[in-house]
């Protein structure tokens, strides 16, 4: 059993606590360095004293417990323990205090994270006007059951008014509070953490033909915003996100569902040229889709390996019921997107788009390219046909390799 006593902590009487065959926990009781559910801890055994941090707080009936070393005394000076400790309550109580992760309760409710958007965004009065609306309708909800239907009903009315700015600004706020909470409180969202957004899709705007039909985004990355864009990715902290960001616009492919996917067993060496080789079925390959990896796509991959033995790239905070490790999702990369975006000062561009700026850039260099080849973009009639029966491999390559000069000239400001 381990006794306990508090007092205020001193350098001397901290000095002449005796070493005991029983552990002993001392707390500190100044006034200056109270925090609520928070102490400051001298762990006393035979030979060491050591400086821990205690956080314990009820929850529903249930202790939230944290429990961190800060330190050995006298290595460790008391100065120096209470300035760490300052330093590590304000880490745990803006990720865990202002939103306990509840894995006793999975079910956690729209309104919830809700609540914690708004308490950690702080977002603007415009934006709490449609989260609190938002709350009204979705907020008894919880997260697992909201459903594609769902988000379509709570924005149907504005739409069928056309009033479409408003039906899209209702979905967007579903949307970005589903995403942000995924990204910053992941242990009290397993149970919608494998679902896919709910409010992730394009809301019908026009009708063509009878049928109600979504615009096509028409961003892309211009030409004088590549050296800039490059600039914004080099300042992200996140390595493997800064290197899968790259790739999404080297290579071009769907960046969630292939490249964050992408497998080692996926990747071959044909002669001296390295083939990303994605079999049907994979995302939304109907039949085998081959993409050859320039030697600078290669330089990023190969950084990669002896992390996973499956796939390229993984989170070290994703992994499945038997402890391995997943790859990125959509979710996981909001603020790499807003700091682009800022950087760039331009709130259309996103990693989707990297796809289109490759397949018209290609067309414009005026080599007579097809990008569709290259990303697995079904042709009409007889290209189609013949297409399916060819890996165009030589044309493939040639593309790549005119992409990435292209690149590397607007990098260089040609």
């Amino acid at each position: 059993m381990t006794d306990q006593k508090t007092f205020n902590f001193t350098p001397s009487t901290i000095h002449k606590l005796p070493f005991s065959d029983q552990p002993t926990l001392y707390f500190d009781e100044n006034k200056s360095f109270m925090v609520a559910n928070t102490k400051l801890c001298l762990k006393v055994g035979k030979r060491t004293k050591s400086f821990t941090l205690f956080y314990r707080k009820n929850v529903n009936g249930k202790i939230k417990k944290i429990t961190k070393v800060l330190g050995s005394y006298p290595e460790m000076s008391l100065g120096q323990a209470r300035d760490k400790y300052k330093d590590e309550v304000q880490v745990i109580l803006s990720n865990t205090d202002s939103f306990i992760k509840k894995t006793s309760t999975p079910d956690i409710t729209f309104n919830e994270c809700a609540d914690f958007y708004i308490e950690d965004r702080a977002p603007s009065k415009n934006e709490i006007g449609i989260i609190n609306n938002a709350k009204n309708e979705l907020g008894h909800l919880p997260m697992k059951d909201i459903t594609k239907s769902v988000v379509r009903n709570y924005y149907q009315p504005q739409r069928l008014e056309a009033k479409y700015n408003s039906a899209n600004y209702k979905r967007e706020i579903v949307q970005r509070i589903w995403n942000y909470n995924l990204e910053e409180n992941e242990d009290a969202c397993s149970s919608f953490e494998n679902l896919r957004n709910p409010a992730h899709h394009k809301i019908r705007l026009y009708k063509a033909k009878g049928f109600w039909k979504a615009r096509p985004s028409e961003a892309k990355v211009q030409d004088e915003q590549i050296k800039p864009l490059f600039e914004a990715i080099d300042n992200l902290q996140n390595t493997d996100k800064k290197n899968l960001i790259k790739l999404f616009f080297y290579l071009g492919q769907h960046p969630f569902t292939e490249i964050c996917e992408m497998r080692w067993d996926q990747i071959s060496k044909v002669d001296d040229q390295y083939w990303w080789n994605m079999e049907e079925g994979f995302h939304k390959t109907a039949f085998t889709h081959t993409v050859p990896l320039h030697p600078k796509v290669m330089e990023i991959i190969d950084a990669q390996k002896s992390k996973d033995e499956k796939y390229v790239f993984v989170s070290l905070n994703r992994k499945d019921n038997m402890g391995n490790l997943l790859p990125y999702v959509r979710s996981g990369f909001q603020k790499q997107s807003k700091a682009i975006k800022d950087h760039l000062d331009d709130q259309s561009i996103t990693f989707q788009c990297f796809r289109a700026t490759l397949t018209t850039k290609l067309r414009e260099l005026g080599k007579a390219h097809e990008p569709s080849y290259l990303m697995n973009q079904q042709l009409q009639g007889i290209s189609n046909r013949v297409y399916t029966r060819s890996d165009f491999t030589d044309f493939k390559v040639a593309m790549v390799n005119d992409w990435m000069e292209f690149i590397e000239d607007k990098l260089n400001g040609k």
